[in-house]
């Protein structure tokens, strides 16, 4: 996984850290309405970041003149079309990706669910890159936060008819595949770390 952990400028995401992190949010973006020859491009799409969480008379690349108010958007992590992992919230600095939202009877997930941002459009897909990247991100976020797959979903679900991604395109049962690998991957290292368990496998 190739990974650039060079993070967003501190004006882009809270000064406070979350409660606690316990799920993962998946999104989309891009800059298809400010740069629509390449929406897909990531230095644009790193900029765009840092425009919306200005006002804008202080925007630097994208005026947005439909769009005067400081948006507050961000995630921790994007992941580009050729699968590269930009790092751009610190963890455990809150991202600004939920907006209103609950789940699991839990809200403002933007205190306690990471958000990752998959370069893409409603209609574009993602790449074989893209779910690579993210499996791997997954699994290592999962390893370190003891995150359940039962908090891993969409905008769209945290937060229903206000949010659409990453939409019909996103293909969960591909991404959720690692599921079972990683329940299998679990019960081999009990298997060979407890030598009595091997007679009961």
């Amino acid at each position: 996984m190739n990974r650039v952990k060079k993070n967003l400028p501190n004006y882009c995401y809270s000064t406070s850290e979350m409660a606690m992190i316990d799920g993962i949010v998946i999104h989309f973006f891009s800059g298809k309405y400010q740069f629509p020859d390449k929406p897909f491009d990531t230095g644009k799409c790193l900029k765009l970041f840092k425009d919306l969480n200005r006002p804008a008379s202080e925007r630097e690349w994208f005026p947005m003149k439909d769009v005067s108010k400081r948006m507050y958007a961000s995630a921790h992590f994007m992941i580009a079309r050729d699968g590269t992992v930009h790092d751009l919230v610190p963890l455990p600095h809150k991202a600004w990706h939920a907006g209103k939202s609950s789940w699991n009877g839990k809200s403002n997930c933007n205190t306690w669910m990471l958000g990752i941002e998959m370069v893409a459009t409603g209609s574009s897909g993602y790449t074989d890159e893209q779910y690579d990247a993210l499996i791997e991100l997954t699994q290592e976020l999962i390893e370190k936060y003891n995150i359940k797959w039962d908090n891993i979903t969409g905008h769209e679900n945290i937060a229903p008819g206000r949010k659409n991604d990453p939409g019909k395109n996103f293909d969960w049962p591909r991404y959720k595949q690692m599921k079972a690998s990683t329940d299998e991957s679990i019960i081999t290292s009990i298997v060979e770390s407890i030598p009595w368990f091997k007679d009961l496998y």
